[in-house]
């Protein structure tokens, strides 16, 4: 489990195998109680979502295979998980990266998205990215990024049409339209 949002870990249960997570992330989870699927309005109970093996970042070898996990902070949300394959050169870069996608900037910490861009940039030995919303990406992603994150920060202001209207005018092949409406909601409450 990456962190700690319902898209990441609501279905968990379906797949009847130990969930594992982040302590952080299991305990935000068990904050947020029992959830109901929104297109059946079945109650999905709290004990089928949360996770029941804690990962403790750091380097683990899985049939042979090197997993580093690290705890990031910023950005999406202020705790997620990243996995790196270093050897295969792969980075699980989980919410850290949305690919061709619209970013979710409810707590509007541009400073902590562009730190994370930043950082896993510098890190070359990664050409193939898996992001948490996208399809899977290369290194020039980065980039991609960064010109979003500014975009963001100078057109998000205190009117949540206005904002999607000139994002989705600026990057209207980016997918994810529908993650600008969750996010002004919260941010601007409900439209009449």
């Amino acid at each position: 489990m990456s962190h700690a949002h319902p898209d990441h870990y609501q279905g968990a249960a379906r797949f009847n195998v130990p969930v594992h997570a982040l302590p952080e992330t299991t305990a935000e989870i068990v904050a947020m109680g029992d959830k109901t699927d929104l297109p059946t309005g079945t109650p999905i109970p709290l004990a089928g979502m949360t996770p029941t093996v804690e990962i403790t970042p750091g380097t683990e070898v899985i049939d042979g295979i090197p997993f580093e996990f690290e705890k990031v902070t910023g950005g999406e949300i202020h705790t997620t998980l990243v996995i790196k394959l270093s050897e295969q050169g792969v980075l699980v870069a989980q919410d850290v990266v949305y690919a061709h996608t619209h970013l979710w900037f409810l707590d509007k910490d541009f400073d902590g998205w562009q730190a994370n861009i930043d950082r896993f940039a510098a890190e070359t030995e990664y050409d193939t990215i898996l992001p948490g919303h996208g399809e899977p990406t290369d290194p020039a992603v980065w980039a991609e990024l960064t010109d979003y994150v500014n975009a963001g920060r100078e057109l998000l202001g205190d009117d949540g049409d206005a904002y999607k209207k000139a994002i989705t005018a600026r990057y209207p092949a980016y997918r994810g339209v529908a993650l600008i409406d969750v996010a002004n909601a919260y941010m601007f409450g409900p439209k009449d």
